[in-house]
């Protein structure tokens, strides 16, 4: 299994929703920063706007 796989991979994180790594990380940044937006959390992960905005549409449609 590469890396990739490994963060790509959805797990139970004791809540009973399977997410992945990356969707974790970005709850926790969200929950430590306030209002931080998706542009500053594509600034602080070297990703684009695009992408970040995608994790965080995704976790809002949950």
């Amino acid at each position: 299994m590469t890396y990739s796989d490994y963060i790509k991979a959805t797990r139970d994180y004791g809540t009973g929703d399977h997410i992945n790594m990356v969707e974790v990380h970005t709850l926790t940044m969200i929950e430590e920063n306030p209002g931080i937006t998706a542009a500053k959390l594509a600034l602080e992960w070297n990703r684009t706007k695009g992408a970040a905005s995608q994790i965080v549409i995704k976790l809002e449609q949950r």
